[in-house]
C-alpha cells in the first residue's frame, strides 16, 4: 500500500486577506441550447460538431435545465397565490 502524502491545510495557512471562492458558467447551468432564439455558442458547436472534442462526449444541450426548471418554478410561485 502507498504512503499517504495528505498534507492538512487549515484556514489558517492562508493569509487574512485571502479569499475563497467557487465559480461556474451559463454553458454549466443554463441547457436549452436552441430555445428562445439562442444562437450556437462556441462550445455547443465544440461539442456536437467536433466528435471526440470532449473525452466523454458530454455537451450543455440539457446541462442542470435552468432555463427551463426556472419558468416551471416561477409557474409554481405563481400558482401559489
Amino acid at each position: 500500500m502507498c504512503e499517504s502524502n495528505k498534507i492538512d491545510i487549515t484556514r489558517r495557512a492562508f493569509g487574512g486577506d485571502f479569499s475563497f471562492g467557487a465559480a461556474t458558467s451559463a454553458y454549466q447551468i443554463e441547457g436549452a441550447w436552441n430555445a428562445g432564439g439562442k444562437g450556437m455558442s462556441n462550445w455547443d458547436y465544440f461539442t456536437q460538431m467536433k466528435p471526440g472534442g470532449v473525452a466523454d462526449a458530454s455537451n450543455g444541450c440539457v446541462a442542470v435545465d435552468h432555463y427551463n426548471m426556472f419558468k416551471v418554478y416561477m409557474l409554481q410561485q405563481f400558482s401559489a397565490l
